[in-house]
């Protein structure tokens, strides 16, 4: 049995024709969860060996699972087949990380958030702008359950803007998580007068 599903939810099935020659058709099962009873996806035997079926793919669950078995005219069902896992196209972006405490000193910005709850997340992307500024710039990359990062190319009395949006291992972005600002405060101290 093999299998496949398109970025629309079609999934097709095809297997090997059986030898047996009371063969009247097969029965086609599936099921969201593996550890779940399947449901038969066919009302009466199927008389071929390509099936057509469509799936929700809007849908947290990642895969989803059929079997056969082939049915004779006496209504007798062979052993069924191995479980066959077909994994949905990934259309849902991940959450968003949110941002829970910002921290200045005179020479750093220290940024901690929450990560995203989303299973599927690859990296997370931290980005920053001067305030009023129309451009961001990437600032790093981070793993996936990273929640801290301490900005230290940072100038005193800039007040610099944060996001930070993650990233699933297909490539969906979250939404951008609220912006917050740091700015690193002037100590007031200066360097000490030379040569007078």
């Amino acid at each position: 049995l093999t299998g496949s599903i398109d970025t629309n939810g079609v999934v097709t099935l095809r297997w090997n024709l059986g030898a047996v020659r009371d063969l009247l058709g097969y029965r086609v099962f599936w099921v969201n969860d593996s550890t779940h009873e399947l449901s038969q996806r066919t009302p009466a035997p199927w008389q071929d060996t390509v099936f057509v079926d469509t799936v929700n793919i809007k849908t947290l669950t990642s895969y989803v699972y059929y079997r056969i078995a082939a049915v004779d005219t006496r209504y007798i069902h062979s052993e069924a087949s191995p479980l066959l896992a077909l994994r949905r196209p990934d259309i849902i972006p991940p959450e968003p990380s949110v941002f829970t405490d910002v921290f200045v000193s005179d020479t750093t910005v220290q940024l901690r958030w929450e990560p995203s709850r989303s299973h599927d997340v690859a990296v997370q992307m931290l980005e920053r702008r001067v305030q009023n500024n129309a451009t961001w710039k990437e600032l790093i990359r981070l793993p996936s359950q990273e929640h801290r990062y301490t900005d230290t190319a940072v100038q005193r009395r800039t007040v610099y803007e944060y996001r930070i949006t993650a990233i699933d291992s297909a490539g969906l972005r979250s939404q951008t998580a609220f912006t917050v600002t740091g700015r690193p405060y002037d100590t007031g101290k200066r360097t000490g007068i030379d040569g007078l």
